[in-house]
């Protein structure tokens, strides 16, 4: 079975996968939409319980097919080092989770290991989202907002300089600029877009 199969098998959504880097990913709540469809009982036992270490063996059973698995928590991040790599940097790790509930995140990830290995995810390359604090879902970047153009302000009389004059560009040439340019850098309103155009034929009537 293919992963859009399994993915409309289980009727995965777009909260409940996505894809990362190298990797697909399901999410917590695909997990559990999983483990729920196929009926999956997992029995947990803590292996090593310390303050900032601790790792859980996951014990899966569907039917007849038993899989057992561990998940392991060590509080810590990562560092920067520029020494690393004789020179070049790299990352320091002190840990694979930054929070302080180690137990609670190895039973996740071993949980996470044990349904996607019964199912046959892991064969695909999938992983959950749990198994590494790497693999969490990037957030989307945010546009920086415009700058908005006012009548006779410095931005106004650049965008008037641009169109007449132009700038020059990487192999010196000069290349003017337009009005529709200028309004997907700034904010121009229709007022102040009808005094540009006004302004630059104004302008360009008297040096003409």
């Amino acid at each position: 079975m293919t992963l859009q199969e399994k993915i409309k098998k289980y009727g995965l959504n777009q909260q409940d996968w996505f894809q990362h880097k190298h990797y697909t990913i399901i999410t917590r709540m695909g997990i559990d939409k999983i483990q729920a469809y196929e009926k999956i009982k997992i029995d947990f036992e803590a292996v090593t319980t310390e303050p900032e270490f601790c790792v859980v063996k996951a014990t899966g059973t569907k039917d007849a097919l038993i899989v057992q698995t561990f998940g392991s928590a060590k509080y810590g991040a990562k560092a920067w080092n520029k020494e690393r790599n004789n020179g070049k940097g790299g990352w320091d790790e002190f840990g694979n989770c930054t929070t302080w509930y180690v137990m609670e995140m190895a039973e996740k990830r071993a949980m996470s290991r044990a349904v996607l290995k019964i199912t046959g995810f892991y064969e695909l390359g999938v992983f959950g989202e749990d198994e590494s604090e790497d693999f969490n879902p990037q957030p989307e970047p945010v546009a920086k907002p415009k700058v908005v153009i006012e009548k006779d302000s410095k931005e106004f009389l650049a965008i008037i300089k641009w169109v007449i004059e132009g700038k020059k560009d990487k192999d010196g040439n000069i290349k003017h600029g337009t009005i529709e340019q200028a309004k997907t850098l700034y904010s121009i309103s229709e007022a102040v877009e009808t005094s540009l155009k006004q302004k630059i034929q104004s302008l360009t009537e008297i040096t003409g």
